[in-house]
């Protein structure tokens, strides 16, 4: 590679990465960067290339930058911390069983409000040359000021960060379904972490053993005990802190049974071929319930293997409704059931969350109603 190819790689780098920053910033949305090695060797050259390409198309197609030497950078936009280290987790160990390759050494981090690109930059490229050190840890993640290290009490910095940034995510849940409480630490110590709940909230968290605590400055997801309870103020004590390798709070896809009925319809080349009622919707997937003959004539016609255009209706936050449509595939059939691979552009997931997020608090209103 001559000098002005790469100096020329090096802009189209800073480029991708500036956008990725400014796409973060100008819409609000979160963003983890994972830095990653994956040695290349001439004689598995077709292998590497399928390796990168299945990276690619399992985080929907997000470009991989590449560093230099064997490092790699991805940018998940509308990733939160916890999720991104859930999400590569997954995928490397897909690609350990796929292409018996193993990824040791990795890194991921946050992008925070105070970040420029320099800051973000020495960041990552820390916690990776710590992944690389570390006998213990292939993986290294954390925040501006959460680094997990093992021969640290974490206990103590966790305190040390709810009383800093008292601000924080309470989880309970009600048929599998998460339901949140974003509130504050009251009152943090060696001995006490007391969470104050909101009014409407508290009724329902107070009927849990336990509860998920989420916060913004430690990339891991925590599980807490509830030891007692206060009525009056409407506060929780929370003790037996742990972090979970793997939470219910971000699986990839949060399915929601829709408060009423969603007619939706297939379409090919100008020809609906199916029109039915979804059951069951998540940002990636939906189950169309339909006529048992449809779907057999579309099985007939040997249909089920092509692109469709899906349509349906879903109301907003403001009550209204709004029309969203998309490209389906069918991912299986099941008796009268289709369950449809969907791939909504930004508009249209955006609604279909805003649904969700709907239909989650319709479900604490019902919690609420059953006290």
């Amino acid at each position: 590679m001559n000098n002005q190819s790469i100096l020329i790689s090096s802009y189209l780098n800073h480029a991708i990465v500036e956008s990725q920053l400014k796409k973060a910033k100008d819409y609000a949305l979160d963003l983890s960067v994972v830095k990653f090695e994956l040695k290349f060797k001439p004689d598995e050259g077709q292998k590497f290339k399928h390796i990168i390409s299945f990276i690619h198309s399992y985080l929907e197609f997000i470009p991989v930058i590449y560093e230099g030497g064997n490092t790699f950078i991805l940018f998940l936009q509308d990733y939160k911390i916890h999720a991104a280290v859930m999400t590569i987790k997954n995928l490397i160990l897909s690609i350990k069983l796929k292409f018996n390759v193993e990824i040791k050494n990795l890194a991921i981090t946050p992008y925070e409000n105070d970040d420029d690109i320099n800051t973000l930059t020495q960041r990552i490229h820390k916690l990776f040359m710590k992944s690389k050190v570390s006998k213990t840890k292939d993986i290294v993640y954390g925040t501006k000021e959460f680094e997990f290290n093992a021969d640290e009490n974490q206990l103590e910095k966790i305190k040390a960060i709810f009383t800093k940034y008292p601000n924080v995510s309470i989880y309970g849940f009600y048929k599998e379904i998460p339901l949140v409480n974003k509130t504050l630490i009251s009152y943090c110590s060696d001995n006490t972490t007391r969470v104050t709940i909101d009014k409407k909230n508290y009724a329902f968290i107070k009927k849990q053993s336990f509860v998920y605590i989420e916060h913004y400055m430690i990339p891991s997801i925590m599980r807490a005990d509830i030891v007692k309870t206060d009525d009056e103020n409407q506060t929780i004590e929370l003790d037996h802190i742990i972090f979970l390798d793997n939470s219910p709070l971000h699986r990839k896809n949060i399915r929601i049974t829709p408060h009423k009925a969603i007619h939706a319809s297939l379409e090919r080349e100008g020809e609906i071929h199916i029109e039915g009622v979804i059951c069951d919707i998540s940002k990636n997937s939906i189950l169309l319930e339909t006529q048992l003959a449809k779907v057999e004539e579309l099985i007939s016609k040997n249909l089920q293997n092509f692109q469709f255009k899906l349509s349906f209706q879903i109301e907003n936050l403001t009550g209204t409704s709004q029309e969203l449509s998309m490209k389906a595939t069918i991912y299986r059939t099941s008796g009268n059931t289709l369950i449809l691979n969907i791939f909504p552009n930004s508009f249209a997931q955006t609604h279909i969350l805003e649904y969700i997020t709907m239909c989650q608090n319709l479900l604490l209103r019902e919690v609420l109603q059953e006290e």
